[in-house]
């Protein structure tokens, strides 16, 4: 079986940016085949921003429908 090592190289690219993906940090961007997405870190940073919170000890303000809220205590 004869191997290509142009398809080897781009394996090796893609388990890279694969890996910078799971573990990079909250800042990085990966791009796969021009395809640009944030690292795991960074999307769940984005997605946690996007909740507001509220208290049930002492509630401030009355959530809006469509809003996402994190309740805590």
């Amino acid at each position: 079986m004869s191997t290509d090592p142009n398809l080897l190289n781009r394996l090796s690219d893609t388990l890279d940016a694969l890996d910078l993906m799971l573990l990079g940090n909250e800042n990085q961007n990966v791009t796969i085949n021009g395809l640009t997405r944030p690292s795991i870190s960074k999307a769940i940073k984005i997605r946690t921003e996007e909740y507001r919170t509220i208290s049930t000890s002492n509630p401030n303000t009355i959530p809006r429908d469509g809003e996402e809220w994190i309740v805590t205590e």
